[in-house]
């Protein structure tokens, strides 16, 4: 009994120990977790400090930047303040200044409305006074019989209303032609822009297939390198060569389609455009002529914008030269290409012969291989010439030149129209000088023909003194009238050319005028 009190006694010992070691572990872990706890308290304190010191920094930088501010912002105040000072007193200037200014215009329109009724009345005077003069004049020349200083007067006006007239026809057609010509160079523009794109697609449709028909001899040419060091072809590749032969042929076929376009339909297309293209150039170049005809000197030089113009035909002479060389071949192409497709029928008949005789000396077969070397060269010499002219060809690059040349042509035609313009308008002075020159010479005429009335009283040294100024007077009279009559002819023979063909050319269009016009033009001279 006393021993069974023992064992429980050890049990529970044994059990009291066993939860006495479970509370030392479990003190022990919950001391390790407190620790911990107290550790990342630490660092969350720490944490909390440092951004607790970043926040008090960021209020001092915000503290600073509102300081910064406040301050701009009472200088901004302030300034505002002045402009707004400086804008009222501006605004009370302005007023000040907006009443002088009205005041000046008052001051202004009242002097003008003055000015005006003086202008009107002196124009009234004047317009009295002249027709006064001119009822006088009429009297006078009934009177004294001056029937000469009558017909003057006629024919200065009739003259002076044709030449206006044929100036005014003379600036409308060079207005038309003007227009024309600016229409017409711009279709030629077109068409040979839209001629250099199809040439050059051409050109780059034949460098793309001749490339090919390159990069398949590439391919082949290493076939051949391979058994180049054998005695004899092995007789094994009868195969391969009939690839190679018929890749040959269809190559053949293909640069002699290459050919056909130097030679065949598609050349004689392009000789056709080429014509149309020259034809309409042409065109635009007798308009221009046509103009220059129309305003030469009065000595009966052409104006400077024709040597430009031909300047401008030179060139696109050369641009038709190349544009010719590159479309015929005769750059070189066509002779290559004829020499590409003969070797390649020489290697096609050597091939064909290989398979009829398989047999084919070393000789032969490196025959082939040196052909197809030359055939590739001569292929990479083709892509490098298509659409250049050799230098011994006098034609500068299609492209460079065909720009230079619209760059010609445009201002060319703003030369044209600036020697319209000051070629008319010194026409219509020339015109106003002769006819103030003849109006002036009239009068002269007129005072001296009237024969001076004296008294019976004036001495005889007055009588002869008015003898010696009439004589003056007649000798000038003779000496202007002799200088009057060569401006005259100069210049109604100069109009009279400018205008002649110019109203042939509407009598052939069976205009009602055209005939009148050559009529007053034969009879201004």
């Amino acid at each position: 009994m006393h021993g069974c009190q023992d064992g429980g006694h050890g049990l529970k010992q044994t059990e009291f120990r066993e939860r006495y070691v479970q509370m030392l572990d479990q003190i022990a872990r919950q001391m390790i977790d407190f620790y911990k706890d107290v550790v990342t308290q630490r660092v969350m304190d720490q944490r909390i400090l440092e951004e607790l010191y970043n926040f008090k920094h960021v209020i001092e930088e915000l503290t600073r930047e509102l300081c910064l501010v406040r301050a701009h912002d009472v200088k901004l105040t302030k300034e505002a303040e002045k402009v707004h000072k400086n804008l009222a007193q501006a605004l009370l200037d302005a007023e000040k200044n907006a009443k002088i200014v009205e005041e000046y215009h008052d001051l202004y329109t009242l002097q003008r409305e003055r000015m005006e009724n003086d202008i009107k009345q002196l124009m009234a005077e004047r317009d009295i006074w002249s027709s006064a003069t001119y009822e006088l004049s009429l009297k006078v020349i009934e009177r004294n019989r001056v029937i000469l200083a009558k017909r003057l007067y006629l024919n200065e006006k009739a003259w002076n209303k044709y030449t206006k007239h044929f100036i005014i026809l003379l600036s409308n057609k060079d207005t038309e032609d003007l227009a024309v010509l600016q229409k017409l160079t711009q279709k030629w523009r077109d068409l040979m822009n839209k001629f250099k794109q199809e040439v050059e697609e051409s050109e780059e449709s034949t460098k793309e297939t001749l490339q090919i028909i390159k990069d398949g001899l590439i391919k082949w040419q290493q076939f051949f390198e391979n058994n180049n060091e054998k005695d004899t072809v092995p007789p094994n590749k009868e195969n391969i060569v009939n690839l190679i032969i018929s890749d040959f042929k269809q190559w053949q076929k293909v640069l002699n389609e290459e050919q056909e376009k130097l030679t065949g339909d598609l050349l004689l297309s392009k000789y056709d455009t080429l014509k149309i293209i020259k034809h309409l150039q042409e065109n635009w170049t007798d308009i221009g002529l046509g103009i220059f005809g129309r305003h030469k000197s009065l000595e009966g030089e052409m104006p400077p914008e024709q040597q430009y113009m031909e300047e401008i035909i030179k060139n696109i002479g050369k641009l038709y030269k190349d544009y010719e060389v590159r479309i015929t071949g005769e750059n070189g192409i066509s002779k290559i290409l004829l020499s590409v497709i003969n070797s390649l029928d020489f290697c096609s008949f050597k091939l064909e012969n290989f398979l009829e005789f398989p047999d084919m000396p070393l000789e032969e077969w490196q025959g082939v291989s040196k052909k197809i070397n030359e055939i590739k060269s001569q292929l990479e010499t083709l892509i490098s010439i298509i659409g250049i002219v050799p230098q011994f060809i006098d034609v500068d690059p299609g492209l460079v030149l065909q720009t230079y040349i619209f760059n010609m042509i445009q201002q060319w035609i703003l030369k044209i129209g600036n020697e319209i313009n000051n070629g008319n308008i010194e026409l219509q002075r020339y015109i106003d000088e002769l006819h103030i020159s003849m109006i002036q010479w009239m009068v002269n005429l007129l005072i001296l023909m009237i024969p001076d009335f004296t008294d019976q009283d004036s001495p005889p040294k007055l009588e002869e003194e008015s003898v010696e100024k009439h004589d003056v007077g007649v000798a000038q009279l003779e000496l202007g009238a002799i200088e009057l009559t060569r401006k005259l002819s100069q210049y109604s023979s100069y109009l009279s050319s400018c205008c002649k063909a110019m109203s042939l050319c509407k009598a052939i269009n069976s205009q009602k005028s055209a005939t009148e016009e050559l009529y007053e033009l034969d009879n201004m001279k």
